[in-house]
C-alpha cells in the first residue's frame, strides 16, 4: 500500500509511506517543521482544544506529546503488529535494516512511476495543470428534499460536498460534515452547503430550508 499527505488546508506537508503486510515506512520530506500543524477546522473539535490545552499547561505525557515535536526525522520504520500506535521509531535499528531499505526503494519506485509532483512549488503546479491560468470553479451543490430526505448533488465530477445544519435559532447543530447519504432535518432547520474539487475554486456557499432555497 503507497500512502501520500501533502496540503492539509493552508498548511504545507510533504509525507510519503509504504506499508506491506507487517511493517509501514514514512519518508518525511519537510523535516524542518512541526508534526502538528495549526488548523482552524481541526481545532474546533473538541478533542483537539483539550489536546492543546493539555500541551499549553504541561499536562501530556511523553508518549502524548510525540504529535507536538518541532521537527521530523527523515525517515521512520514501524512494526505495526507490535507496535499498533506507531510510537517506536525502527529506521535506526540496524536489524531492520533490510527492511528499512526494501521499503524505502519501493517508496522511491512508486514515486518515479506515478510522477509525482510533490516536490513542485503549488506556483509550478498550477501552470501546468492551468495552461492558460484559468481556474474552473465547482459547481454549486443543488439541495432537495425526497422522502422527508435532504440529498445533495454537484454536477462537478469529483467533487466532494461539505454541509452544515443550522437550527432555527440559526445555532449549528452539528460542524462542517462531508455529504455521503441523505439525512434527516427538522422542519424548521436548515442546510447550507459547499462543493470543492480538488484545483478547482470551491463553488459559492448555497443555502436550503423547506421555506426558502438561496445562495
Amino acid at each position: 500500500m503507497h500512502g501520500a499527505a501533502d496540503r492539509l488546508g493552508d498548511q504545507y506537508d510533504m509525507i510519503r509511506a509504504v506499508r506491506d503486510n507487517r511493517y509501514k515506512y514514512l519518508k518525511n520530506f519537510k523535516t524542518n517543521q512541526n508534526y502538528y500543524l495549526p488548523l482552524a477546522y481541526r481545532e474546533q473539535m473538541p478533542i483537539m482544544q483539550e489536546l492543546l490545552r493539555m500541551r499549553d499547561n504541561g499536562e501530556l505525557d511523553e508518549s502524548q506529546a510525540l504529535w507536538f515535536r518541532n521537527v521530523k526525522v527523515p525517515e521512520e520504520l514501524f512494526d505495526t503488529w507490535n507496535d499498533p500506535h506507531e510510537m517506536n521509531n525502527l529506521a535506526e535499528n540496524p536489524k531492520f535494516k533490510d527492511k528499512l531499505v526494501e521499503l524505502r526503494e519501493e517508496c522511491e519506485g512508486w514515486m518515479s512511476e506515478i510522477e509525482d509532483k510533490g516536490l513542485m512549488s503549488e506556483k509550478e503546479y498550477i501552470a501546468s495543470i492551468w495552461p492558460l491560468g484559468f481556474q474552473p470553479k465547482t459547481q454549486e451543490p443543488v439541495v432537495k428534499k425526497i422522502s422527508n430526505k435532504i440529498v445533495i448533488k454537484c454536477e462537478t465530477v469529483g467533487a466532494s460536498i461539505g454541509y452544515q445544519v443550522l437550527l432555527q435559532n440559526e445555532k449549528l447543530k452539528n460542524s462542517w460534515e462531508v455529504y455521503t447519504k441523505a439525512f434527516f432535518i427538522n422542519p424548521k432547520e436548515r442546510v447550507i452547503s459547499v462543493a470543492h474539487r480538488i484545483g478547482y475554486q470551491p463553488s459559492d456557499q448555497i443555502s436550503f430550508s423547506e421555506n426558502r432555497n438561496t445562495q
